[in-house]
Formats: structure tokens, C-alpha cells, sequence
């Protein structure tokens, strides 16, 4: 017996149960939010199935912000000395929340990914949403970002340059 399943998807609240004038099933349907599949199969001369309903629901992602500091010796500096360590801390956060797990990025502010050759060091976050690196600057001027890579939880964000 062939069958043919119809379905409907719903948002929420808004949608309509399947008839078999709905959709018809034919291979992977998308789901890019929390929604509603409804389906029913159905044969010829034979009465519908019932309803069945599965609700896929995605995980929302919070916002997030990276912030970029950079000291020498343990006090602030707008400009990295090529002449002593330099500790770049970035600090990430969603709103006032502090976000205590992932992976920081820091690399050169004048590229425009910050991947493979542009990236100067990598650190965790720890417990106080703080990732920090030390390093030695070359000779010349450097600008620096952080890139906060993102989590299921929260989304990827980037600091402003910090010389």
C-alpha cells in the first residue's frame, strides 16, 4: 500500500492541521526556529491517519560583548612598547553576565579574519569572563582585537582595536 504523508509547520501558535490538500512529503523539510510539524498519511481508500506532532525547539543565543584592555608592566598603555611585555585581557559578556566558558582570540586588528597567520595567542575564559595573554611586540606599531569564538549559548563578538 502506498501512502503519501502531508504535513504542516507551525510557528508558535500560528499554522493549521494537516489535510490532504497541506504539503506533501518528500524529502528533508527545514526548521530554522522553534516550530510545529503536524503530519498525516494517507492512502487511497483508506481513512487518514491520525495527527502526529513533533515540536523542534532551538536553543535562543544570547548576545554578547567583548572588550579589550591592554597593560605593560601592570599599568594601562594606549600603545604596545615594542621594549616590554604587553598583557592583552579581554573580557566577555552577555548583558551584566559574565561568560565563564569558551575561547578567546587575539590577533591583528588589521586583518580581516582573525585566523591562521593573524592570530597572536589564544586563551579560555575563565571563571570571571576574563581570557588573558602576555606578549613581547615587535619592532613597529601593532593594533590588536579579540575575537570571542561563541558558544551554543552565546554568539561570537569582537573588541574594538586596542593599540
Amino acid at each position: 500500500m502506498n501512502s503519501t504523508v502531508y504535513y504542516t509547520v507551525k510557528s508558535g501558535t500560528t499554522g493549521t492541521t494537516p489535510t490532504t490538500s497541506s504539503n506533501v512529503y518528500t524529502g528533508a523539510i527545514s526548521v530554522a526556529s522553534t516550530e510545529t510539524l503536524e503530519a498525516l498519511a494517507n492512502a487511497t481508500g483508506y481513512a487518514s491517519s491520525s495527527v502526529a506532532t513533533a515540536t523542534y525547539t532551538f536553543p535562543a543565543i544570547a548576545n554578547s560583548t567583548t572588550t579589550l584592555s591592554l597593560t605593560s608592566s601592570g599599568s594601562p598603555v594606549t600603545v604596545a612598547p615594542s621594549t616590554s611585555a604587553v598583557t592583552l585581557t579581554a573580557t566577555v559578556v552577555s548583558g551584566s553576565t559574565h561568560i565563564t566558558a569558551g575561547t578567546v582570540n587575539f590577533c591583528n586588528a588589521a586583518a580581516t579574519y582573525c585566523t591562521d597567520a593573524n592570530i597572536v595567542g589564544t586563551a579560555q575564559l575563565t571563571s570571571g569572563g576574563t581570557a588573558t595573554i602576555k606578549l613581547w611586540p615587535g619592532m613597529g606599531n601593532h593594533s590588536y582585537k579579540a575575537v570571542f569564538a561563541g558558544t551554543s549559548s552565546y554568539a561570537t563578538s569582537s573588541s574594538s582595536t586596542a593599540n
